[in-house]
């Protein structure tokens, strides 16, 4: 079966066209990436209007970016599209403009919850597992732009068991944009940065 399956993420948005059999990738027709930055400017709210939009200008970056998608699928006629869309999707309240956007150019978008994307996320990083080693545990960190997710998996030769699995809204783009963190990075604000950092990650210590 050949598969478009589409990253919509708070900073980049991926489209991989794919054949797929036995759950396994056999051949890649497109793998394209565009920086699209969806969650620009959703930290930014005033606190007469404490809510996370979608600005106008990533809705255009974002369109730009499925205008080209559209045409590889419209080259490589995929018999299933799967677009999920990640932390900025889940957060923003105009999130319901975005999913229209995607069916204008037939791509379908489905908000996925922080644990679902971090069981996805894991089970593509151990879907080629000949490199390791047999009856170990591992963690995955899969680092976005609005949110990070950490996954705890034991791996018994081709089984893997998920035990753990949290996502927390330290993205880069979040944290850069919550903490000011512009370069020359003052100090005041990265130790800040840092500290909310840590305490959102006391509950996965």
């Amino acid at each position: 079966m050949k598969i478009a399956a589409l990253d919509l993420g708070s900073n980049t948005f991926i489209c991989l066209i794919c054949e797929v059999l036995d759950g396994k990738i056999t051949q890649i027709y497109a793998d394209e990436i565009e920086f699209v930055r969806l969650a620009e400017g959703m930290q930014k709210v005033d606190e007469g209007n404490p809510f996370k939009k979608i600005t106008p200008e990533a809705f255009d970056r974002a369109e730009a970016a499925f205008q080209k998608f559209q045409e590889l699928i419209e080259k490589h006629k995929p018999d299933r599209v799967l677009g999920m869309g990640t932390s900025a999707t889940r957060d923003a309240i105009n999130k319901d403009q975005l999913i229209k956007l995607g069916l204008k150019y037939g791509i379908p978008i489905e908000a996925i919850p922080g644990e679902k994307e971090a069981a996805i996320t894991n089970q593509g990083t151990l879907s080629n597992r000949s490199h390791m080693a047999e009856n170990i545990k591992l963690l995955v960190v899969d680092i976005g732009g609005g949110s990070t997710e950490f996954i705890v998996s034991a791996v018994r030769g081709k089984i893997f068991e998920l035990m753990l699995a949290r996502s927390y809204d330290i993205g880069c783009v979040r944290i850069k944009e919550k903490y000011n963190l512009n370069l020359p990075v003052e100090e005041s604000h990265y130790l800040e940065a840092e500290e909310y950092i840590q305490s959102k990650l006391n509950d996965f210590k």
